[in-house]
């Protein structure tokens, strides 16, 4: 990785924002580190999805003049987690923790690479969640969801990643 562009590493968790720029920009770099499976290659767009309330304003905007897997990246926002199927990456807004097991259930084997910013939810079963460890941002990953999902992620991101296992989500 050359560059601050490219960054995975842990970074200031605390701006005005509430840390969405910095959490765009690792969704971005989170791409180069997942593999899909083949039915995710090829297509017209790299669908990168919000699913419930956005939290993120504009931060996603800038990703769009950007490709991923060759493909011209598209943010989209969705309202249902059935049209979460056609997407490459879910962000699950905390708005979404009530119907959690369900969106993730919905999503077994559908090759969409799940993240999110809430408490537990990397415990609950999303494959990657941010976390804020010392003042700085983090991600954990959760292996047993990745497997699940049928998306692998890079020995290089799970380095950096604290690694978690399935639990049920705590209120």
């Amino acid at each position: 990785m050359a560059g601050g562009a490219n960054r995975t590493d842990p970074a200031p968790a605390a701006d005005a924002e509430g840390g969405y720029p910095l959490k765009a920009a690792f969704l971005f770099n989170f791409i180069q580190y997942v593999e899909w499976p083949d039915n995710k290659q090829g297509g017209a767009e790299f669908a990168l999805c919000v699913l419930g309330q956005n939290p993120f304003g504009a931060s996603l905007q800038p990703l769009q003049s950007k490709t991923a897997l060759g493909l011209p990246v598209v943010v989209k926002e969705i309202r249902q987690a059935s049209e979460s199927h056609r997407c490459h990456m879910l962000f699950i807004a905390e708005s979404e923790r009530p119907q959690l097991p369900k969106v993730l259930a919905d999503l077994a084997g559908a090759g969409v690479l799940t993240v999110g910013d809430a408490d537990g939810y990397a415990e609950a079963g999303v494959m990657i969640g941010f976390v804020v460890r010392q003042h700085k941002l983090r991600f954990a990953i959760n292996l047993d969801a990745a497997k699940n999902g049928n998306v692998r992620i890079s020995a290089h991101l799970l380095r950096l990643a604290e690694i978690v296992r399935n639990a049920d989500l705590k209120d």
